[in-house]
């Protein structure tokens, strides 16, 4: 099994329809982990508060606001780019995903398969974390300097 930088298990026998609040930090050797798994030159703040409870039969829905600090490298220059976010997000994690279902269209939050998220009975709420900063990287830091849009 892939080891993650960033694991906080969650025994999914603790979730109920009660709301279970985590808060999640992740300290300078997981940091510096992820900063290379994403080829970011630093990652100074990564945490996250989160509510995780059942929606519905076998619905698993994990709100939250995450928060990091980090520099990506400048496409061009590939000198440090700071970026600070503070975001909420949303994810529901269920046995099947809708027939139909366009995330794009999803104003709750988006859904993904319980199965993909749960080993051994143990939720990685860590590495939803992990995935939800990932959203928040830029593929191409710095482009809008390079590329002006027509005036």
């Amino acid at each position: 099994m892939l080891e993650n930088e960033f694991s906080r298990l969650l025994a999914v026998e603790l979730i109920s329809h009660q709301p279970l609040r985590r808060q999640v930090r992740a300290n300078s050797d997981e940091m510096r982990r992820l900063a290379q798994r994403f080829d970011l030159f630093k990652l100074d703040e990564l945490q996250a508060d989160l509510v995780i409870q059942y929606i519905a039969d076998q619905e698993i829905e994990i709100k939250g606001i995450i928060a990091a600090k980090f520099e990506e490298r400048h496409v061009k220059t590939l000198q440090p780019v700071p970026r600070e976010i503070k975001k909420s997000f949303s994810l529901i994690l269920g046995r099947h995903i809708p027939e139909g279902y366009d995330a794009n269209e999803d104003h709750q939050g988006h859904r993904e398969l319980l199965k993909d998220w749960v080993v051994g009975g143990q939720l990685d709420i860590g590495e939803i974390v992990v995935q939800e900063l990932s959203d928040e990287l830029d593929l191409y830091p710095g482009i809008s300097d390079i590329i002006k849009p027509d005036s």
